[in-house]
C-alpha cells in the first residue's frame, strides 16, 4: 500500500489516497485501518508523526526520512526531516554522533 486511503483501491478504482489525516481523523475512521487506537493515542499524546508509505518502493524511506512527501503523513505538521544525511550523503548516525 501508498499510503491511506478512503476505501480499499484493490477493490474500488475511485479510491483516493490521503497525504495528511490528523490524529482524531484516525481514532474516528477506524475503517481506515491505520494502527490501533492504542498506538495513534500515544503517538498524539507525544507529537510523534506517523508515516504510512510504501516500503517496497525504491526510495520510499530515504524520501521519508529526508521529510519528503511520500505516502500519508498521520498528525504532525508541514513535512519535516526525520533524519540528517552526513557529508557522505548515508542516512543515518555515526557511532561519534551517538557519543
Amino acid at each position: 500500500m501508498d499510503g491511506v486511503f478512503d476505501c480499499d483501491p484493490k477493490k474500488f478504482s475511485t479510491a483516493v489516497m490521503h497525504t495528511h489525516l490528523s490524529y482524531s481523523e484516525v481514532i474516528q475512521k477506524p475503517e481506515l485501518a491505520v494502527m490501533d487506537t492504542t498506538a495513534i493515542t500515544l503517538c498524539a499524546e507525544n507529537a510523534i508523526p506517523v508515516v504510512v508509505f510504501n516500503l517496497f518502493t525504491q526510495g520510499n524511506i530515504r524520501r521519508a526520512l529526508r521529510g519528503e512527501a511520500v505516502g500519508t503523513r498521520v498528525g504532525g505538521g508541514e513535512w519535516e526531516p526525520i533524519a540528517t544525511a552526513p557529508a557522505s550523503g548515508q542516512l543515518g548516525t555515526s557511532a561519534e554522533q551517538r557519543r
